[in-house]
């Protein structure tokens, strides 16, 4: 069982491969600040269940790292080790902090969706949500992709209303890939309660960006998406 950043990262670079490498400069747009190794996200993902335990510091170390699968990693055994039935309070008190803290390497809409519900969302089913208001209200687009991805912790719940509430601020957020999240909060907050999504789409659907739009409305009926797509 990995015990430090190093070992991991060494790990990682063994199962690295060209092929996969390019593989990903093809479907991410290239950024010389987060370079790409090569290694499969299910590569990633199961080297993450051996770290369950790895100290934050150590894991603050993997996400100061630039390789984006480094801090993958570092974000899969965040949101692995928030969600397990073992983990301490304490040990969920350390990565919600962690998060929040060093969000500024949690940049990457797939970083946010690997740990965002199990650290933030779950941290916060008992909790006060005023975390989320402040992560909404960010000029930092994935803090706001942070806030509504954590929703699905409460909407597991069958609890809408602080998705509502985000909702509401997003409902017309510049950040495509906070549209996305957006849009796909609503469609499962409305497979909950489809009335109260319907109520929600119609009153935005003259201004909402069409991704979310689109997301939000994806299990209504044929006729009724036509309707709301028409609200223009």
């Amino acid at each position: 069982m990995a015990t430090d950043a190093a070992t991991l990262v060494s790990a990682l670079e063994g199962m690295a491969s060209e092929a996969e490498r390019e593989k990903y400069t093809r479907y991410f747009a290239p950024d010389p600040d987060a370079p790409f190794i090569g290694v499969r996200m299910g590569s990633v993902f199961e080297l993450a269940k051996t770290a369950l335990d790895l100290p934050s510091a150590e894991l603050e170390r993997l996400l100061e790292q630039p390789t984006h699968e480094v801090r993958a990693l570092a974000c899969s055994i965040m949101g692995k080790s928030a969600a397990h039935r073992k983990t301490s309070e304490e040990r969920r008190a350390e990565l919600y902090a962690l998060y929040l803290r060093r969000h500024d390497r949690i940049d990457q809409w797939d970083l946010v969706d690997l740990a965002a519900r199990d650290v933030v969302g779950a941290y916060l089913v008992p909790r006060d949500r005023e975390p989320l208001a402040r992560l909404a209200a960010s000029g930092f687009w994935p803090e706001r992709r942070t806030a509504l991805v954590a929703t699905f912790a409460f909407l597991r719940l069958g609890e809408l209303d602080d998705a509502y509430v985000l909702a509401e601020e997003l409902a017309d957020d510049p950040e495509p890939l906070v549209q996305k999240a957006l849009g796909w909060v609503l469609r499962a907050a409305g497979d909950v309660d489809r009335a109260r999504l319907t109520e929600f789409v119609e009153r935005h659907a003259a201004t909402m960006p069409r991704v979310a739009l689109r997301a939000a409305i994806e299990h209504f009926e044929k006729p009724d998406r036509s309707r709301i797509l028409a609200i223009r």
